[in-house]
């Protein structure tokens, strides 16, 4: 299906839905749909202070209460799904399942948002998790309202030429959440191995610090890697682009760059660790901790400076 038909068959179920839509059972249940979900809201303004008490009683368990309260905030989604559910089956019930199409739609986008909501919750960065909630849905919709392949047509018709390489929207798109998706795991997997080498023994300090870091820095990038090759993009290909932006944030970042270099240096020669006293400018301290960018400095007054 090229980019012409992708329009035309989106017309046509544009059109089917709008003959649908002004038939006497859409309003019917679109009017279900809103005391539905206005009931939703007011149950749920009740319930949730009770489910709240009982959520602050469980103790030494983060993870249940983390998933607890991901379920709590989603209260009035939760009790929306399940009041749907229930027309649902009463319609179908009494009444030909052609008249509870839009009640099925309907219910089926309220437990895609739902699970895409609760799922984000394991994501720290709320800009990251909104954005997954809202993707996640999105697509969803699409699969539920059958036009995802007519999307994906689309998108991929939006497309320009660079060099060797056809670049569209689809592909874009689809480098971006497997690119927040591999990030997002090596970050995870660097942390634990980053918390799994402090707690170890056998190493120096400064090595400590120094694996820990080439951890995380090789993991996101192995990350990146495999997300643009998943998608189908030649990493050739973007070797004068990215060499272009690499010289661009090479002149921008240059003392973040800078800070940088010096720490790896500074953890490689072992020439300081934590516990070493040292002084600058007639202040005295102690070092608390090696990153790749700074040492962490306390003086004898609790002070901490970053060098």
């Amino acid at each position: 299906m090229d980019f012409r038909n992708a329009i035309d068959e989106s017309l046509a179920w544009a059109s089917r839905w709008f003959d649908y839509a002004v038939t006497p059972w859409f309003f019917y249940q679109a009017a279900i749909i809103v005391v539905l979900f206005l009931v939703a809201k007011l149950a749920a303004q009740r319930i949730e202070p009770l489910v709240e008490n009982r959520a602050r009683q469980i103790k030494g368990h983060p993870g249940l209460l983390r998933v607890v309260v991901a379920l709590l905030r989603r209260t009035d989604w939760i009790l929306f799904t399940v009041f749907l559910l229930a027309a649902l089956v009463l319609m179908r019930a009494v009444t030909w399942p052609s008249r509870t199409h839009f009640i099925y739609i309907a219910l089926s986008l309220s437990l895609a948002w739902l699970f895409a909501s609760v799922l984000s919750r394991i994501v720290r960065n709320r800009f990251v998790a909104r954005a997954l909630a809202w993707l996640t849905w999105i697509y969803a919709a699409l699969v539920i309202l059958g036009i995802d392949d007519d999307a994906a047509t689309f998108l991929d018709g939006l497309a320009i030429p660079l060099g060797a390489v056809r670049l569209s929207a689809l592909m874009v798109l689809k480098a971006a959440l497997l690119l927040i998706a591999t990030v997002w795991l090596a970050v995870v997997v660097g942390k634990y191995i980053d918390e799994r080498v402090r707690i170890s023994e056998e190493l120096t300090p400064s090595i400590r610090v120094l694996v820990g870091k080439v951890a995380k820095v090789g993991l996101v990038l192995v990350a990146g890697a495999i997300a643009l090759s998943s998608v189908g993009l030649d990493l050739t290909a973007l070797t004068i682009f990215s060499g272009a932006v690499g010289v661009g944030l090479a002149f921008g970042l240059q003392k973040v760059v800078s800070n940088f270099v010096s720490g790896m240096i500074i953890l490689l020669d072992k020439s300081i660790k934590p516990g070493d006293t040292i002084s600058l400018e007639g202040t005295f301290g102690w070092v608390r901790e090696l990153r790749a960018r700074f040492v962490s400095v306390v003086t004898r007054d609790g002070r901490e400076y970053l060098i």
